[in-house]
C-alpha cells in the first residue's frame, strides 16, 4: 500500500541519517586520537610554586629497597655509586649504606665467572643524581631528624609480625 511505501521511506532516511551521525561520531573520535599521538596534549594543572627539588628540607629518593625482617635497615636492590648517601631517607649510624647493598654482594659472589660479572651490572637499576650547582649537603639538624626517623621505622620494623 503507498501508506506502508510512505512509512518505509521516512524509516529508511533516518536509518541512514543516523547510521551518518554513527559514523562521523566514529570519525571524529579516530581524528582525535590520531591528534593525540601526533601533538602534544599535555596541560598542566596549578602553579610552579617556585621551589627547587634540592631545596626541599625533606628531600627523599626513590631508592629500590627490600625490607628483611632480619635486619634493621631495608637492604638496597640498586646501584648507588651515582648518589649522595644524604638522599636516603634513612641512615644507619653503625655502618655504612655499602654493608645493605646487594648488588655489591652479587658482584662478589659472580666475580670469578666474567661474564656473569658483566650480566651483574643490568640485572639491577642503577640510580644516579645530578645535583645543582652550588648543592652541597642537608644542614645537621635534617641529618638528626633523618637518624631520627630510620630509628623510628626500624622500631616498627622489628615489632611487627611476619
Amino acid at each position: 500500500t503507498p501508506d506502508q511505501e510512505r512509512i518505509l521511506t521516512y524509516y529508511a532516511w533516518t536509518s541512514v541519517v543516523v547510521l551518518c551521525l554513527i559514523l562521523l561520531r566514529f570519525l571524529g573520535d579516530f581524528v582525535g586520537f590520531l591528534k593525540g599521538l601526533i601533538y602534544k596534549v599535555y596541560s598542566p594543572t596549578g602553579k610552579d610554586q617556585g621551589i627547587n627539588f634540592s631545596d626541599v628540607t625533606s628531600i627523599s629518593t626513590y631508592i629500590p629497597q627490600v625490607i628483611s625482617r632480619y635486619l634493621s635497615y631495608p637492604l638496597i636492590a640498586c646501584k648507588t655509586d651515582q648518589i649522595s648517601d644524604e638522599l636516603f631517607d634513612w641512615n644507619d649510624p653503625d655502618r655504612p649504606f655499602d654493608y645493605y647493598n646487594v648488588t655489591i654482594d652479587a658482584e662478589e659472589m659472580l666475580k670469578d665467572n666474567p661474564e656473569d660479572k658483566d650480566r651483574c651490572g643490568n640485572i639491577f637499576s642503577k640510580v644516579k643524581h645530578w645535583p645543582p650547582q652550588g648543592w652541597s649537603s642537608r644542614s645537621e639538624s635534617m641529618k638528626w631528624s633523618l637518624q631520627y626517623e630510620s630509628m623510628r621505622r626500624s622500631s616498627y620494623i622489628r615489632e611487627k609480625k611476619y
